[in-house]
């Protein structure tokens, strides 16, 4: 390593004595910028070389000239989720609640929309690529109105109000904001509100929101890696949200452990 500077860059340096010759590129410099727009815009005036595209710029810089040389596509394993809030404080503590809000989730049109294609409807935990994923599972059917009323044979003639909550970023906000219009004709009515990283993943940690977005960008490529979301394991998050004490919290224990995944140590 060349260089070092805390929430600045790190700078690297070419090993001259590396065993399969020096390297052509002496230095490489990796700039901590935390806002991703301003990351493209960066790259598109020239100043970085490489960047992540959030997909929302993914069809403008495909039709220019002068950028879409320069894009490559790569399948990425990752995952938005919510992170649920299972407490008595929260109105999804009730299962009829979860499952309504899981069907209003218009996931077609938020890929479509807010991923520009750049993506597959997530009806599961796991993502093509992964043995586990099957295509032809859809638990959820977008029907509004017939969301309203298993809300309302539920107790909820009414509607439901949730509160979610999201890291500040483009992308996620145009995904929550895109899910409170979708949930909306169902009968939910869904509070959005963006905070900075660091106060996000706080208030996450101690589950302060009924549902908090994840993105969650896979470790390894295994189902292991993301059927840990569904457990408490020893995530401070998901205890504090309730996912150690709610009815069926055993079994779906039990199940993972007979998939031959090792929960000890989610």
């Amino acid at each position: 390593m060349g260089e070092f500077t805390p929430d600045q860059q790190v700078v690297l340096k070419a090993n001259e004595s590396y065993w399969g010759g020096a390297p052509a590129i002496k230095t490489a410099t990796i700039r901590v910028i935390p806002e991703q727009s301003e990351q493209e815009l960066e790259w598109e005036a020239g100043t970085l070389d490489i960047v992540n595209v959030q997909p929302a710029d993914a069809g403008r810089l495909e039709a220019d000239a002068t950028f879409s040389s320069q894009l490559t596509k790569i399948p990425a394993l990752s995952t938005y989720l919510f992170r649920i809030n299972l407490t008595d404080s929260s109105p999804l503590k009730d299962v009829a609640v979860r499952k309504a809000l899981a069907a209003a989730i218009d996931r077609e049109t938020i890929v479509d929309t807010v991923l520009q294609g750049q993506g597959v409807p997530a009806y599961g935990l796991y993502p093509p690529g992964l043995s586990a994923y099957s295509a032809d599972y859809k638990p959820f059917k977008y029907d509004p109105d017939q969301i309203k009323a298993d809300l309302a044979a539920a107790g909820y003639k009414d509607g439901v109000n949730n509160y979610a909550a999201y890291r500040s970023g483009r992308d996620q906000r145009r995904y929550t904001e895109r899910l409170k219009q979708t949930a909306a004709p169902a009968g939910i009515t869904i509070n959005v509100s963006s905070t900075e990283a660091s106060v996000y993943t706080d208030d996450r940690n101690n589950c302060k929101m009924d549902a908090g977005l994840i993105v969650w960008g896979f470790d390894y490529p295994d189902p292991e890696n993301v059927a840990s979301q569904a457990i408490a394991g020893s995530s401070k998050s998901r205890i504090n949200c309730g996912y150690k004490d709610y009815g069926n919290a055993p079994a779906v224990e039990a199940l993972n452990a007979k998939a031959g995944f090792d929960i000890a140590g989610c």
